[in-house]
């Protein structure tokens, strides 16, 4: 297949289309990752009190009138036996603020967030099974699916509990279509285009990250206004990855589908000038007549069985299989644990966060440079080379000014 999207249609019309198309959607994908920076942020009030005499009768209440995020134990202990109450500077701002998420209650919100990435883990396995059972094409729209319908669960949640759920949904929708949208970009164009076309959808998530700030901003009033912005941009993606996205060629021919393969290949190529020598494809389906007489769904599942557990058939691709696997680990741990940890920075959290997702721009755009010309070895090396370096930096950076200063100020940034 390779050789045939090599020599016919390396990158063609339909190819950009598609790199396009599933560009413009990881804007949809960022914003369900950072949503709930903003949606489940630290509420915003005071404490209202009552004060009491030595013999315990109550007397005027009098406010606090101080904004804060993390109050006293004191006033926490307070209001749980109902001599305080919390003044919110707007209710609906946030989640947090609309359910009542502070003192003991607190953690809660980073449970809804820990729910996205459970949802994630699971839907890493679900794109899987669907992509290789149904298509990528159907898995994409899956994913869309799942994420419009966690969204609009989202808007009307009317309790934690339904938002959590919603985004545990939400974050099994997101990685059902990112985890696809990368093999299909990947099958649908040739070998020395797929650096490209699978860096552009991670410079265009970038993109749509920093841009959920000002977005954020705007609707800071109402959570809800928030997440009804997302609904409708997921609502118009998913109706744009029905209509647009093609199938994968690779997918076509190990499921025996040789003929839609073929008007496919032959309309991508007519596009670009080029017309596909009849026969061509149905000649890659016949490697061995034992393969021929067993039918495309038997060699289907053999196939679904190989490639399930290629990783561990030998000792050098298991050692390569738990190293990408370790390194993503690493790296999410990192990445999504500075995203979520805005108050470490010391600044507004909207300017932190746009910094912080602009910050990737010119790495992103370096690397696809870079995937081309040095390879893909060097990069995955010398990228966690300075990722260490940085990280290091910053903590030591940061000891030393919370010792001399106030707070650990912005030299955590360098982490990025």
């Amino acid at each position: 297949m390779d050789n045939i999207l090599r020599e016919y249609c390396p990158f063609g019309y339909y190819q950009k289309r598609l790199t396009l198309l599933l560009s413009v959607a990881a804007i949809a994908t960022a914003r369900q990752v950072g949503m709930l920076v903003f949606v489940a942020a630290p509420a915003s009030y005071h404490w209202d009190c009552v004060a009491t005499n030595t013999h315990g009768a109550n007397l005027l209440p009098t406010s606090r009138g101080i904004n804060v995020t993390s109050p006293a134990t004191g006033s926490c202990q307070q209001f749980e036996i109902g001599k305080c109450s919390p003044i919110y500077d707007n209710r609906l701002a946030t989640a947090t603020a609309e359910f009542g998420l502070i003192c003991n209650k607190a953690t809660e919100s980073r449970f809804a967030q820990s729910l996205f990435f459970v949802g994630m883990l699971v839907g890493s396995w679900v794109a899987g099974y669907l992509s290789d059972g149904y298509g990528r094409r159907a898995a994409v729209l899956v994913g869309f699916l799942l994420s419009l319908a966690a969204s609009v669960a989202t808007t009307l949640a009317t309790s934690f509990w339904m938002l959590a759920v919603s985004r545990c949904l939400a974050g099994l929708g997101t990685m059902c279509y990112a985890v696809t949208a990368h093999v299909l970009l990947s099958e649908s164009v040739a070998p020395s285009y797929r650096a490209l076309s699978n860096t552009l959808p991670n410079l265009v998530f970038s993109i749509g990250l920093s841009s959920l700030a000002p977005i954020a901003y705007v609707f800071s009033d109402n959570w809800r206004n928030l997440v009804t912005f997302v609904t409708v941009e997921m609502a118009l993606l998913a109706l744009s990855s029905w209509m647009w996205t093609s199938e994968s060629p690779c997918w076509l021919l190990s499921n025996g589908k040789l003929e839609q393969l073929e008007a496919m290949i032959s309309r991508w190529t007519q596009k670009e000038g080029k017309n596909l020598p009849t026969g061509l494809v149905a000649s890659l389906s016949v490697s061995s007549d034992n393969q021929g007489e067993q039918g495309p769904q038997l060699k289907t599942s053999r196939a679904s069985e190989q490639i399930s557990l290629s990783p561990f058939l030998s000792r050098r691709l298991r050692f390569f299989s738990f190293s990408m696997m370790w390194t993503w680990f690493s790296l999410c741990v990192m990445y999504y644990g500075l995203s979520f940890h805005m108050k470490g920075l010391g600044s507004n959290k909207y300017v932190s966060f746009f910094l912080l997702s602009v910050a990737e721009l010119p790495a992103l755009i370096l690397v696809i440079w870079a995937l081309k010309r040095v390879g893909r070895k060097p990069c995955i090396f010398w990228c966690l080379v300075l990722t260490t370096v940085f990280c290091s930096m910053s903590a030591v950076i940061a000891s030393q000014s919370s010792a001399t200063s106030k707070g650990t100020g912005n030299t955590r940034t360098c982490m990025s």
